[in-house]
C-alpha cells in the first residue's frame, strides 16, 4: 500500500477486519463489521475487482461476508506479504496463515 496504489488488510483497533487502497486515487477503508470471539477464522477474497471479507461465527455456524468493487486498476498482485506492518500494528496471535494464490 502506498499513497497511490496498492492494498493492505489487517485488523483495526476494534479488532474487526479491514481492507485498505486507493480505489481510484482516493483512499478507501472498507470494514467487515462483526463482533470477533476468543479464537475466528478470517478471509479475504480479492478476484479482479471484487473484495469479499469473510469472518466465521461459530455459534451461527455461519460466514458473515461483506463483498464489494474496487477499480482493479489500482490492484496489483504483490508476492510480498508484511504481517504487522501497516497503519494499525498488529499485536496477536496467528495460528494458521494460508495464501492462495491463481494466475
Amino acid at each position: 500500500y502506498n499513497p497511490t496504489s496498492g492494498w493492505e488488510i489487517g485488523f483495526n483497533d476494534a479488532n474487526k477486519i479491514y481492507f485498505r487502497n486507493y480505489n481510484r486515487l482516493v483512499p478507501t477503508i472498507e470494514t467487515l463489521n462483526t463482533v470477533p470471539a476468543a479464537q475466528n477464522i478470517y478471509a479475504v477474497e480479492l478476484d479482479a475487482g471484487n473484495v469479499g471479507l469473510w469472518h466465521y461465527d461459530a455459534v451461527d455456524d455461519v460466514f458473515a461476508v461483506r463483498e464489494f468493487n474496487v477499480d482493479e486498476n489500482f490492484i496489483r498482485p504483490s508476492y510480498d506479504w508484511y504481517i504487522g506492518t501497516g497503519e494499525y500494528q498488529f499485536e496477536g496471535y496467528i495460528d494458521e496463515f494460508l495464501y492462495f494464490f491463481y494466475p
